[in-house]
């Protein structure tokens, strides 16, 4: 959980991998260049790495909890789809996985007949863990446990102001200490067979401009009309489906929708948590008993990290952990704030916002943020008027 580099975003960290066994025996058992065993070597050298560095939410279970994953299909019956939705509302995610079919990590890229996807579009909301599945992918094939048929699987983040500045194929399939002669080879290998033997994945779609959604490198290797036998896994929030389901309307697609942990899982993650504290991992289970409503939200994978790095918090402090959702989101906004105050030695004054469209009954103080300091409240305040400003005049800020 939480966000993570991609292998071309990662690529200034790691020094570039020297000729190996394994690179020499992929360049002498397959017509592909050393270049390209060299530069598959590096990617899953990257895979391979603990994704996550120190910061908050913490990486709370050390063990990967699968993800349920299921086949999102155009003409699924409206009114098993209409039960299907109802069930997530209510995070029933069992429900859900008996009605459509599941997909598993070695299922990736397979249509049912048994013929492989040119696109697989991966999608599901805000934090329900489609970087963390898109790298698992990478780490899975770097272990050599899936997609066999590929020389090389490529993250791509999209949020990389490197990735998003990408013009060309050369842009994409690169790392920075890569001698100029082998990226040369390897890019020759993969534009004179068309991607074939490879694997773009470009996690977060919805991250990037309108303008790169629909015009650029990205929108043409979609579309297939450049690098035609590559196959392409694109992970996207639902607001740029329509975008994506344009460009994938002429190629052989999979679509796959995360919908996060089912109840089995949700344990398996808080007893990966609280591994080593037996006494509080039964007082969390026994307040999840008592408190269905957050429970209910730990569906989610970032919602689950957030409540038992909350409950782990809160008890230190032996302090009451939350009771309703409302205080869920209050002592997560307060560890953030104080979390921002401890890594600013000198925070920036903030500036007073022009009173043009005042918020309504604002208080002066929130009781529940403690001992946050005044002026953080304040910049706080600021970003609250832009928010409610933006809501009124209904745009994007």
């Amino acid at each position: 959980l939480g966000r993570k580099e991609g292998a071309h975003a990662c690529s200034s960290h790691n020094p570039p991998p020297a000729a190996t066994p394994l690179a020499a025996r992929i360049a002498s058992t397959t017509d592909v260049p050393l270049g390209v065993g060299k530069y598959a070597e590096y990617l899953m050298s990257v895979y391979k790495v603990k994704p996550c560095g120190e910061q908050w939410l913490p990486v709370v279970s050390k063990r990967y909890i699968n993800l349920s994953t299921i086949e999102s299909i155009e003409d699924f019956p409206k009114e098993k789809e209409v039960t299907c939705t109802l069930a997530m509302i209510h995070s029933k995610i069992e429900e859900v996985k008996k009605l459509k079919r599941t997909i598993t990590i070695d299922q990736v890229g397979l249509l049912g007949d048994g013929e492989r996807a040119r696109c697989i579009i991966v999608e599901g909301i805000p934090g329900i863990g489609k970087s963390t599945f898109s790298w698992h992918l990478g780490v899975c094939w770097a272990q050599k446990k899936i997609l066999h048929d590929y020389h090389l699987v490529v993250l791509l983040r999209s949020r990389d102001e490197r990735v998003q500045k990408a013009k060309e194929e050369s842009d994409l399939f690169c790392y920075k200490e890569q001698p100029k002669q082998e990226h040369e080879a390897v890019m020759e290998w993969i534009i004179s067979n068309k991607g074939d033997g490879v694997m773009m994945v470009l996690d977060g779609y919805d991250e990037l401009s309108q303008d790169l959604q629909t015009s650029s490198i990205f929108a043409d290797i979609i579309r297939g009309k450049v690098l035609p036998k590559m196959t392409v896994l694109v992970s996207s929030r639902p607001s740029a489906n329509q975008n994506l389901k344009q460009l994938c309307q002429d190629q052989k697609c999979q679509y796959i929708e995360v919908i996060g942990f089912d109840k089995e899982e949700i344990q398996k993650y808080v007893d990966g948590a609280l591994e080593h504290n037996k006494e509080l991992r039964d007082e969390l289970n026994s307040y999840l008993e008592l408190h269905p409503h957050i429970h209910g939200l730990m569906y989610c994978p970032l919602n689950c990290a957030i409540i038992v790095q909350i409950f782990r918090d809160e008890m230190k402090k032996r302090s009451q952990p939350p009771q309703t959702l409302t205080e869920v989101y209050q002592v997560l906004i307060k560890t953030v704030l104080k979390r921002h105050e401890h890594k600013s030695v000198e925070p920036p004054v903030a500036k007073k916002p022009k009173r043009t469209n005042p918020i309504p009954n604002k208080p002066s103080r929130f009781p529940w943020l403690g001992d946050v300091s005044d002026q953080t409240i304040s910049q706080l305040l600021v970003l609250a008027k832009l928010a409610y400003d933006g809501t009124n005049e209904d745009r994007l800020i």
